[in-house]
């Protein structure tokens, strides 16, 4: 007795399956994104932040890097000074952190504000420069 065209399809479907599950995949991710946002991190250290292992005063950037962080966040605003509450993240104070960052090895996300300011799906408010 012979199968019928759906139960030929059907065992076609079957070993088909096995042999998927039987093939080792050839790529496989080799690390895991780890990461952290330092916007403010060289304020900080700027300002005298010291942040020690072992008692021993280390840059922030390696410490996280030493401890398996691989990507950073870095948040940009258009114009920060001009808020009443001014914020770091210029393009020359953002550009700084990234050279710090790019010779640990890192990878970095670039988070662009349209704002002068803290912005968020919510709330956002255009920069005063291109506001009418």
């Amino acid at each position: 007795m012979g199968l019928s065209p759906m139960g030929r399809s059907f065992k076609l479907k079957i070993l088909l399956c096995l042999i998927g599950l039987s093939i080792k995949p050839t790529i496989q991710a080799t690390e895991y994104a780890i990461g952290v946002d330092v916007s403010y991190l060289k304020q900080a250290e700027d300002h005298g932040a010291v942040f020690k292992v072992n008692n021993q005063a280390q840059p922030g950037l390696k410490i996280f890097r030493d401890h398996g962080y691989n990507w950073i966040r870095l948040r940009i605003f258009h114009n920060p000074l001009a808020h009443h509450h001014p914020k770091p993240n210029d393009l020359n104070y953002t550009i700084a952190l990234a050279q710090q960052a790019k010779k640990y090895g890192y990878k970095f996300l670039l988070d662009f504000h349209y704002s002068d300011t803290w912005a968020d799906p919510l709330y956002q408010v255009a920069p005063k420069a291109w506001q009418g």
